[in-house]
């Protein structure tokens, strides 16, 4: 009876987070009340993969096997040789198309063109085209995906619960690259307005950058030494810089040799 109820809960629990996955959250809330399910139910398309699995195994199962009639049915199987109206159900050996959840979505005025994640996968970072970066805490955009939907429009306009914690000005033109110091909270980013700067986001106040590095080129990469004191950039010119955090002074400048100058007119696209 055990085993029983605790399968019955189990498929209410697919179901609930099929219909999430659907968009039918009103739906979704009133069954979990009707059927007393208080764990988090996040939006999965589990349930229709496993009817999925279970109608082909049915159908399947009833294909009609050949009749044999002894004196009747040759005893050599005949080749079947090609059928130009057989069309097999296998069509290639490509794997099926990945499934995704969504958690959480927000938006800058115009395209996000740089994503990072900070060194304990806490915190994001998003750069855009209209020059703003955005800061989003990763367990809020969990907990809010999970949340109900009353309780949601309630928090809405929480701050302390919102996933967007800092939201950054300091740039003139699209930001290109982001990159997290590895021991402080503090965010590097990189424009089209060939500068690099420093943001301190542990202010919940920051807007601006508390220290920028004047580029020669549009800045295309960046990348922190482990301890956090020194960044390396790339831009569209073949030199790159090393920098000093502290002080944002430039401690060595390497020209790349002609094999690589040659190769995409120069440009730097990554470094790390």
């Amino acid at each position: 009876m055990a085993d029983g109820l605790k399968e019955r809960e189990t498929l209410y629990k697919l179901m609930i987070s099929q219909l999430r996955y659907d968009g039918f959250e009103a739906i979704a809330s009133t069954l979990a009340k009707v059927v007393n399910i208080i764990s988090a139910c996040p939006p999965m398309a589990r349930l229709h993969q496993v009817v999925n699995l279970g109608l082909q195994a049915e159908a399947e199962g009833v294909k009609p096997e050949p009749a044999v009639i002894p004196g009747l049915t040759s005893s050599v199987e005949m080749s079947r040789g090609i059928d130009l109206e057989y069309e097999p159900e296998d069509h290639g050996t490509s794997p099926p198309a990945a499934m995704y959840e969504t958690y959480y979505v927000t938006a800058h005025k115009a395209p996000c063109r740089t994503a990072g994640f900070s060194q304990n996968g806490r915190l994001i970072a998003t750069g855009s085209v209209d020059a703003s970066i955005k800061v989003l805490d990763v367990e809020r955009m969990v907990a809010k995906n999970t949340m109900p939907q009353t309780q949601d429009q309630g928090a809405g306009t929480n701050l302390e619960n919102h996933p967007v914690i800092r939201t950054l000005y300091d740039h003139n033109e699209e930001v290109t690259a982001l990159e997290f110091h590895p021991t402080a909270l503090v965010l590097a980013s990189g424009s089209k307005d060939c500068t690099v700067k420093l943001f301190d986001i542990s202010k919940p106040s920051v807007k601006k950058a508390y220290r920028a590095i004047q580029e020669a080129e549009v800045v295309t990469s960046m990348s922190f030494h482990p301890t956090g004191d020194f960044i390396i950039v790339g831009t569209e010119h073949p030199t790159i810089r090393l920098y000093d955090t502290n002080t944002g002074s430039v401690l060595c400048r390497q020209t790349l040799g002609i094999s690589y100058r040659t190769y995409k007119y120069g440009e730097i696209f990554s470094i790390s």
